[in-house]
C-alpha cells in the first residue's frame, strides 16, 4: 500500500488516473521535497534508497517513515532508474477558482492545450523568476503537479498561484471585467512586443498573456477575442520559438514596464 503512489511513474494515462483519484501529486529530489513542505503541503508516502536516506529534510523524516529500497527495486516500482534518489508523494491543495486569482493580479499567465510536460514546467519557472501573479490552465494542459513539470520547474509550480478553466471566451471576458488588457502571443501579430510593451506602460495596465499549443498555438477564436496579437520579431527566416522560450521573453518584458 505504501508503495503504490509510485508504481508506473512513466504511464502518463495511468499517473493521470492514480493522481485524480488519489488527489496526490509526486515530488522528486531533496530540494523539490523540502520546498514541498516549506509550503504546507502533506507528503503521504516516501520511496528512496540508502544511498540517498540521509538527504531526505529532517521536516520529512520527523512526520513519516520513508520506504528505503535497493535501486533495482526502485526502478521496478517506478519504471525509470530514479536519478535524484528520493520520491516522496504529497496531499494536492485544492485549487482557487480564476476569479479569486484574478481579483488579486496584475499579471496572468494564460495557457491554452498545452501538452508537454516540460513545457508547461518550463512556463512555470519563467513565470515565479519574473514575477508573474498568476497561471491559468486550460482543462487540456498537461498536469502542472506532473512529476515531469514539477521536476523542469525546480519546485515553482508549487509556489506560483494556479488554477483550470473550460471556456477560453468566458476567461477573455473575466479578464476584461477586471480591466486587463488580453494579449494573444502569435507570431502573426500586428503589434510587436516591445510596442506592445511601452504602450501598456502609460497607464501601468494589467496584463494577460495568452500562450497556445505547441504546433498550432492558440485557437482562432482565442486569437480573435483577445485585444491585441503580439509577436516577437524574428531574424534569419525563423518562422517561430519554441512556446516556453516565447513565454519567457514576453514576461521579462513586462518586467521592464517604464525602461524603455
Amino acid at each position: 500500500m505504501l508503495l503504490d503512489d509510485f508504481r508506473n511513474l512513466t504511464d502518463i494515462q495511468w499517473r493521470r488516473s492514480k493522481e485524480s483519484e488519489c488527489g496526490l501529486f509526486i515530488a522528486e529530489g531533496a530540494t523539490t521535497i523540502e520546498r514541498a513542505i516549506e509550503l504546507g503541503y502533506v507528503p503521504r508516502s516516501a520511496l528512496t534508497t540508502s544511498r540517498w536516506v540521509d538527504s531526505l529534510p529532517l521536516a520529512l523524516t520527523q512526520r513519516i517513515s520513508p520506504t528505503v529500497v535497493d535501486d533495482d527495486v526502485m526502478q521496478t516500482i517506478t519504471g525509470y532508474h530514479v536519478h535524484r534518489g528520493a520520491l516522496v508523494s504529497f496531499e494536492r491543495k485544492p485549487l482557487p477558482t480564476c476569479e479569486d486569482l484574478i481579483s488579486n493580479a496584475r499579471t496572468v499567465l494564460v495557457l491554452e492545450d498545452l501538452v508537454d510536460h516540460e513545457n508547461v514546467g518550463a512556463l512555470l519557472r519563467s513565470a515565479a523568476g519574473m514575477g508573474i501573479d498568476a497561471v491559468l490552465f486550460s482543462d487540456s494542459c498537461a498536469d502542472p503537479l506532473y512529476r515531469r513539470s514539477l521536476k523542469v520547474s525546480l519546485g515553482s509550480a508549487l509556489s506560483i498561484p494556479f488554477s483550470r478553466y473550460s471556456d477560453s471566451q468566458l476567461v477573455i471576458q473575466k479578464l476584461r471585467d477586471s480591466s486587463f488588457e488580453s494579449w494573444a502571443l502569435t507570431p502573426r501579430g500586428e503589434v510587436e512586443l516591445l510596442s506592445a510593451v511601452v504602450n501598456s506602460s502609460l497607464d501601468n495596465r494589467k496584463i494577460a498573456i495568452f500562450l497556445g499549443t505547441e504546433g498550432d498555438g492558440l485557437l482562432s477564436e482565442t486569437l480573435d477575442s483577445c485585444d491585441i496579437r503580439v509577436s516577437i520579431p524574428m531574424l534569419r527566416n525563423t518562422d517561430s520559438l519554441n512556446v516556453a522560450t516565447a513565454g519567457a521573453i514576453a514576461m521579462w518584458a513586462l518586467t521592464q514596464r517604464g525602461n524603455f
